[in-house]
């Protein structure tokens, strides 16, 4: 599998989702051409300083994938940090500048926050030791009521 994007690519997808924040997140609402239209003029600049070497639908999906590996990224250390009670965790992923940056491009800090916010709360469960442990049986009121005698 080769290379899906160099540095500098990425700080053209950077700079260019800046400037057009509702196709960074996918909001296309109107007038579809325009944001075709902005998509292949990414694409000739992201391929100008290529390789890789890609059509527009390809470089939608290498957008797609990034934001959707950084969400991931952002959602499990926002569990982490929820199932650690505070304590912090080593199973934290760490983000780059430039994840970092289509982070808040995106709005994904908040999407983690509200996958969070959402998830059931744990209740405690009562181990099974316990609860076999205060149910008597026949045997136990054989054996007291023979202590008696």
């Amino acid at each position: 599998m080769g290379k899906h994007r160099t540095a500098q690519q990425d700080a053209i997808f950077i700079a260019f989702m800046e400037r057009h924040p509702m196709i960074a997140k996918n909001y296309i609402k109107g007038d579809k051409l325009a944001a075709e239209a902005a998509w292949k003029r990414l694409s000739k600049e992201l391929n100008s300083v290529g390789p890789p070497v890609k059509e527009a639908c390809e470089w939608k999906r290498v957008w797609k994938d990034w934001k959707s590996c950084i969400r991931k990224k952002i959602t499990n250390n926002r569990l982490e940090d929820s199932n650690a009670s505070g304590k912090g965790s080593l199973y934290q992923d760490t983000l780059t500048a430039l994840e970092d940056a289509v982070a808040v491009i995106c709005d994904l800090y908040d999407m983690a926050d509200s996958v969070v916010e959402s998830r059931p709360k744990a209740r405690p469960e009562m181990s099974n030791s316990l609860q076999l442990h205060n149910i008597k049986t026949d045997q136990d009121e054989v054996t007291t009521t023979d202590e008696g005698r």
